[in-house]
């Protein structure tokens, strides 16, 4: 059977495509064979199609001539398999993946070979059973298939070539593009569970009743709760409903469905329902966060119990409302709240809720900015925050700033690059963009685990457009990371803090701009009543602190060392150049001259011909005067003809006049209208 590399500019960003419906089975690889540079890998993993139970046997072998110890590390889906990680000494490293095959477990698996030069991914292998049932899962919505009513069942279908319909909602609250759909009718009332456990990609699932786009009313939704990227969901039947079905990858991304259902119709008790779900926040540190959730059932009370980080949240109350008060390191993570009705046994789980710290230029602070566990989640302004309930709207920014958060859920993505060749596991993506040109220090002091930084550019489009351009070192041998490196305004920098063991826990980014000034405003030429006060300024960007230094005709003004600068009791000796020299530590500029005279008498200065025959002068009056500008060619008192008609706010008027060809003698004037 044919083998086909996917394309992975059409089939999304992250996953694997086909060629052949459901069998024919394409791998991204991004294994880089380079011998004594990094691990290669002398055997691949095999796709493998078996009977439901039978025994899978996935091997490797990995080779780096020049290494002391190969490290090997399965994934599925891209997620480290837990427990399947080993260390082997010297240059040659194999290991089995031995286990039996059921729906639960197909997916896309492969594994990562790194030692001290690098890392190295392998093939893909697509492992999927093959005597389970083909689903009539359908692209377009009205004309789908039917589960009909089984209490439960599982079965394979596949979204590739799949699009979305206009008007589609977006499932799991993520943004998709590759959706397909399958109706069921509950055989009674009870609770039943949806999942896409075994599914070789990054899957999206919704539960609706309607008939129509129009008329949809969401049930449940669901990302990543299950696993290895994989979705679950659990609600309330009533029987004889019809529930609508879709299965979407996460921004299209494409491959082998499994869909496993079961219905539990012996509770005797409906689960809560979730009327608003707990909102994600950006908080200043010390700031206060009041997570809520609103919920519902069949007249009982109910109990909560808040979790961080899927533990106990400390100091949690049996209520609908958490408040985390002088907020701290300690408390930032993945909030969730456990929903029970008295009397009985069932629970159901809000939406996960991140809470993060953010603190920019000092004092400040973006609410709008975060670190995600996906790239597209973290750089995308049209995706949800976490899981879809408020809008991305701003990457971080400022000249220096902090964003304090937790990766312990997070996992990694297909295809995503290893920051500085380790292999990580547990990933997290920020989002900056500098202000300014200059040099940027980014580093993880604050972070509780032993972590490796990378920072990419790029078009943020797909993993295969980022380029890495800074890597973190210890400064000691140990952590935190520091990268040091420039920077260009308007640029997207993608900041990537990986743990080196693949654990999690508490992740802090530190950023520092350091930009030598550029003016952005510059000082204003003007006309002066004699005996009044003026003030000359600048508006300049730059970071650290700046220190500003004005001069009169390039001679100092030592009083003078702010952003702006008064001249008091304004006369003819104060008459000149103004400018200022702004420096940091980065370096240093100089203003424009700004011309100050006096506003009275009315007069004519910097007059001078120009080489193509033209005329150019400045007029000096009073500010926001209007002033008629003449011309003749003698002194006649009937010989002006009006040229310019002008009022300037600043006194100052130019004049180019270009009608000097052919003419022995011209002159000038000028009056108040």
């Amino acid at each position: 059977m044919s083998r086909a590399r996917a394309n992975n500019g059409q089939r999304g960003l992250f996953g694997w495509g086909r060629t052949l419906g459901c069998l024919g089975i394409g791998a991204l690889v991004l294994t880089v064979s380079d011998a004594g540079a990094q691990p290669f890998f002398n055997t691949q993993p095999k796709t493998t199609f078996v009977p439901s139970g039978a025994s899978v046997d996935l091997i490797v072998q990995a080779s780096d001539p020049t290494a002391s110890s190969i490290t090997l590390q399965w994934k599925r889906n891209g997620v480290n398999i837990p427990g399947e990680k080993q260390t082997f000494s010297g240059p040659v490293a194999v290991m089995e993946y031995v286990f039996s095959a059921f729906p639960t477990n197909c997916g896309a698996y492969n594994v990562v070979a790194s030692d001290q030069a690098g890392a190295t991914e392998s093939d893909i292998a697509i492992v999927l059973v093959t005597n389970i049932p083909t689903l009539p899962m359908k692209d377009a919505f009205g004309q789908t298939g039917t589960l009909g009513t089984n209490f439960f069942g599982v079965g394979l279908a596949s979204n590739v070539g799949a699009t979305v319909q206009s008007g589609e909602p977006q499932h799991g609250n993520e943004p998709g593009g590759a959706s397909i759909w399958v109706r069921w009718t509950a055989p009674a009332s009870g609770i039943a569970t949806f999942s896409t456990l075994g599914s070789d990609f990054d899957t999206t699932l919704g539960v609706y009743t309607g008939s129509t786009f129009a008329s949809l009313t969401s049930v449940a939704e669901n990302d990543d709760d299950v696993g290895y990227l994989n979705s679950v969901v659990t609600f309330n039947t009533k029987a004889g409903t019809e529930y609508q079905i879709a299965v979407d990858g996460f921004y299209g991304v494409q491959g082998d469905i499994i869909l496993n259902w079961a219905l539990n119709s012996q509770f005797g008790a409906a689960l809560p329902v979730i009327l608003a779900q707990p909102q994600s926040v950006t908080a200043p540190l010390g700031g206060t966060v009041v997570l809520s959730v609103a919920a519902q059932t069949n007249g009982s009370a109910l109990t909560y119990q808040w979790t961080l980080n899927g533990g106990p949240a400390p100091n949690s109350p049996n209520a609908p409302v958490l408040v985390l008060s002088n907020l701290t390191a300690s408390q930032v993570g993945d909030y969730r709240v456990i929903i029970g009705a008295v009397g009985t046994i069932v629970r159901q789980a809000s939406y996960v809720a991140h809470v993060q710290i953010n603190v920019q230029d000092s004092n400040g602070s973006n609410p709008n900015a975060e670190a995600q566990d996906k790239f597209l989640a973290a750089i995308d302004p049209k995706n949800g925050f976490g899981s879809g309930q408020r809008p991305h709207a701003a990457p971080a920014g400022g000249y220096s700033g902090s964003q304090v958060f937790a990766n312990i859920s997070n996992t990694k993505e297909p295809g995503e690059p290893d920051p500085c060749g380790v292999p990580g596991g547990a990933s997290a993506w920020y989002y900056y963009l500098p202000p300014a040109n200059g040099m940027l220090t980014v580093d993880t002091t604050g972070t509780s685990f032993t972590n490796v930084l990378a920072v990419y550019t790029g078009t943020g489009a797909s993993f295969s457009n980022l380029v890495q351009v800074a890597c973190g070192t210890p400064p000691s041998g140990g952590f935190p990371e520091v990268a040091v490196f420039p920077v260009t305004m308007g640029t997207p920098y993608y900041i990537d803090v990986d743990s080196v063991k693949g654990n999690g826990g508490t992740v802090q980014v530190n950023y520092n701009l350091q930009s030598p000034p550029v003016i952005t405003t510059q000082p204003l030429s003007q006309t002066v009543k004699a005996g009044s006060n003026v003030t000359l300024s600048v508006a300049v960007s730059g970071s650290p602190t700046l220190s500003f230094q004005w001069r009169t005709n390039t001679t100092v003004w030592a009083p003078q060392t702010a952003s702006s600068a008064t001249v008091n009791n304004f006369h003819a000796k104060d008459e000149g150049a103004y400018d200022v020299i702004v420096t940091n530590s980065s370096g240093g500029v100089t203003s424009s001259p700004a011309m100050l005279y006096l506003a009275a008498p009315l007069r004519f200065v910097g007059y001078s011909g120009t080489a193509t025959g033209s005329f150019v002068a400045t007029l000096l009056g009073i500010p926001t005067t209007n002033y008629v500008i003449e011309s003749s060619t003698n002194l006649s008192r009937t010989n002006w003809q009006a040229i310019l008609t002008n009022s300037s706010p600043l006194g100052m008027i130019s004049l180019l006049d270009t009608n000097m060809v052919g003419y022995t003698n011209r002159f000038f004037r000028a009056r108040v209208k």
